[in-house]
């Protein structure tokens, strides 16, 4: 079983958006579950995108520069 637990409260004590999927998580540990559980946490900052990674990602493998080979 896959689990994709996306917490999207600031409030990481008491916000609704992290409790309730602790709550769904232990009962499936008590129903003996053992699920491969992904986490997304939106309060942890994402990197930036910039210019020079966006630059590469729209030009095909074959026309990239050495630099945005390695970006």
């Amino acid at each position: 079983m896959r689990v994709l637990r996306i917490d999207s409260s600031e409030q990481t004590e008491t916000g609704q958006s992290r409790r309730l999927p602790n709550l769904i998580l232990d009962r499936l540990y008590t129903l003996g579950k053992s699920p491969d559980v992904t986490v997304r946490d939106l309060d942890k900052r994402l990197p930036q995108l910039e210019r020079a990674w966006i630059k590469a990602d729209t030009t095909t493998t074959d026309d990239r520069t050495d630099d945005q080979r390695k970006t």
